[in-house]
């Protein structure tokens, strides 16, 4: 739904492409604070905005806490 209410779209960013993505909201590090599976490039897929130049992004889906 894009609105980070319910935590349920975690994906690890790739690494070389954190830099680029837009920071973390408070609202989305308060739901990943709570995740089992945490890293240090967790991300809610709901918050990352798709333009062109995240063209080649990829992500891989965390698993279910």
């Amino acid at each position: 739904g894009g609105g980070a209410g319910g935590g349920s779209c975690p994906v690890y960013a790739a690494e070389d492409w954190t830099h680029r993505l837009p920071p973390i909201q408070p609202e989305e590090e308060t739901i990943l604070a709570f995740s089992d599976w945490r890293q240090p490039n967790s991300r809610l897929s709901c918050q990352i905005k798709v333009t062109d130049g995240l063209e080649g992004l990829c992500v891989t889906v965390a698993p279910e806490d």
